[in-house]
């Protein structure tokens, strides 16, 4: 019985060598999500700031537009006087022109509303994976000390039968969000 205290001894030295391998590996593995979720948030940012700088060049080029067929009709029936044919056709190149522009602007708003959107998921993420890191790297955990070597953050739940030493996954509004290995948000709704 007593030649076999050793060999327990080191498997508990490669368990928690193997525990302490795990832990580096899921905190590098944060780091990279978290640096990857940054990026995305900057290229949204830069998107915003492009899509707001063509709708004001947009809304000026309209305004002037406007101006330039208020000023063509009011020419036209000083010269014209009351040539009504004239006047209709321009009333339907006005009503083509601005139907043609509440198109675009159409476009561009549901695109704004796009980029928003992703913008409000990303920073969702963002604020999901400052708590993991934060609880990751913040939180101790009790544990036992073996011939004086320290046990690891999660270290202790891992020895009492825990699968993984990543804190659980939090639900974000109506479903629950995961994040593939890639930095891919998974929304899946949850089973009821």
């Amino acid at each position: 019985m007593e030649g076999e205290e050793p060999v327990s001894l080191q498997r508990m030295a490669t368990l928690i060598w193997e525990l302490q391998r795990t832990i580096q590996d899921a905190k590098r593995d944060i780091h990279h999500r978290f640096d990857h979720l940054e990026e995305r948030l900057d290229h949204i940012q830069m998107q915003l700031h492009t899509l707001q700088q063509e709708q004001e060049r947009y809304n000026g080029r309209q305004r002037s537009v406007e101006q330039t067929v208020e000023t063509s009709r009011r020419l036209g029936e000083q010269i014209l006087g009351r040539f009504g044919d004239l006047e209709k056709e321009m009333d339907r190149v006005i009503r083509r022109a601005g139907a043609e522009a509440d198109r675009r602007l159409d476009r561009i708003e549901a695109t704004q509303r796009e980029i928003l959107r992703e913008l409000e998921q990303t920073y969702g993420d963002l604020r999901t994976f400052r708590r993991e890191w934060r609880a990751d790297s913040g939180g101790r955990h009790s544990g036992r000390q073996e011939k004086g070597v320290p046990l690891a953050d999660g270290q202790a739940g891992l020895a009492g039968g825990a699968n993984h030493p990543l804190p659980p996954e939090q639900p974000l509004g109506r479903g629950t969000q995961t994040m593939s290995p890639e930095g891919r948000v998974d929304n899946r709704q949850e089973d009821r």
